[in-house]
């Protein structure tokens, strides 16, 4: 039932990476309107929203999980937990 309810409340007020796409759309949006020539119409908040568009499932070959694993034991090494 809670998790309904974060996702309705998601719904009315963004939150996460959603959300700051909306802030920065409308920091665009703004600057946009105050620059129009006189008399033009505004602009709309959904011309300045980032389009991801239809995303993919990257897979991964053993190569490259192999090679993340090598930069993951690197980073732990040198912060003294590997």
């Amino acid at each position: 039932m809670e998790f309904a309810e974060w996702i309705a409340f998601a719904g009315l007020e963004p939150i996460g990476d959603r959300r700051g796409d909306v802030q920065a759309a409308l920091i665009c949006k703004i600057l946009v309107d105050l620059n129009r020539k006189q008399g033009a119409p505004p602009s709309k908040i959904d011309s300045f929203m980032l389009d991801y568009g239809d995303t993919e499932a990257i897979e991964m070959d053993d190569d490259m999980i192999a090679m993340q694993a090598d930069v993951l034991r690197a980073y732990l090494d040198a912060e003294g937990t590997g």
